[in-house]
């Protein structure tokens, strides 16, 4: 049957009359063709994203990158980012010094309203823990009202960030979201005003040392700031997750914001902006569409942005072996 086949379709070519007919129908195959793999290898593409570059290397850009340490630090890493958030804690002098040296604008995490177990002074505050963290098994909410957890990530921590790092240049403060924690939480809930308070006074605490400070998420919190004409006390703010979301925290497995997250977070964004408060996006995703949409958003609304593929935030070279 197949030699049949061949043998007509070569025979119908070599016929003179068909010849014209026969390439006049290629062309036209060759056309659908074009048109059915541009609809198909333009599939999650949207209007004006195409032509969006993506990779960001200018005096404004910034990265964060939390899951480097002492054995994965290499300073060619940070080569295209200004601004960088590492954990101060988890590097040494020598490397911190090296960030300074190669022009990097350093801010160290700071961990507020939680605490790891894997934190040397963990011993010392397991009597203040509240719940688990959910999706970080190795992460508890702390009583950030009691005086000894104020007196230590507002004033000790910070001293021995500066030991390591004397000329450290800002605060990246994480899970101060415990407001909304206790707010959400009917055992805790009537702690809400005092846990507000308390992180005031943390925040004043850092004011006063005269260090700068990024606030990861909180909008609860950085909200009632602004309602309290406090904004002073936030000079920065990082979101996470304004268009991408975290679908498995273990395999690294990404999706897209639903539309109504993602509507609310462009407008307390927006507030924080009006307010004068830097904003910072943290994104979460391999799709290039939105990726695209991050870098749209953040180019038209001045907001610098990091996107990462990874949410250990270590450029995956835990997984490389590195």
């Amino acid at each position: 049957m197949k030699k049949k086949i061949f043998r007509g379709c070569r025979n119908l070519w070599n016929s003179g009359r068909n010849k014209k007919r026969m390439a006049a129908a290629l062309a036209t195959l060759l056309v659908l063709f074009c048109v059915v793999y541009g609809v198909t290898g333009c599939r999650g593409r949207e209007e004006g994203l195409e032509d969006v570059v993506i990779s960001d290397t200018s005096e404004e850009s910034y990265g964060v990158f939390l899951g480097i340490d002492r054995k994965t630090f290499d300073i060619s890493l940070f080569e295209n980012y200004k601004q960088v958030v590492v954990d101060a804690q988890e590097l040494s002098r020598n490397q911190l010094a090296q960030l300074h040296e190669n022009g990097h604008v350093v801010y160290s995490y700071l961990n507020v309203g939680s605490i790891e177990n894997t934190r040397d002074y963990f011993d010392e505050y397991e009597d203040i823990c509240l719940d688990s963290y959910d999706n970080w098994p190795d992460e508890y909410w702390v009583d950030v009202t009691q005086q000894k957890w104020k007196d230590f990530v507002g004033v000790t921590l910070v001293q021995k960030i500066r030991a390591k790092d004397p000329i450290i240049d800002g605060l990246f403060l994480d899970n101060l979201d415990i407001y909304y924690h206790v707010q959400d939480t009917k055992k805790y809930r009537s702690m809400a005003d005092d846990v507000f308070d308390a992180l005031v006074s943390i925040l004043e605490s850092y004011q006063d040392a005269s260090l700068p400070v990024l606030i990861n998420g909180a909008d609860v919190f950085v909200s009632q700031v602004i309602e309290e004409g406090l904004e002073d006390l936030v000079p920065g703010v990082n979101q996470e997750t304004v268009y991408s979301s975290i679908r498995d925290y273990d395999k690294d497995k990404f999706g897209k914001q639903p539309e109504s997250e993602n509507k609310y977070y462009i407008e307390y964004l927006a507030d924080c902006k009006e307010a004068g408060i830097d904003v910072y996006l943290l994104e979460y995703t391999r799709d290039r569409t939105v990726k695209a949409k991050i870098c749209k958003f953040c180019r038209e609304n001045g907001y610098r942005f990091f996107i990462s593929e990874y949410v250990n935030l270590d450029f995956g070279v835990h997984k490389q072996g590195r």
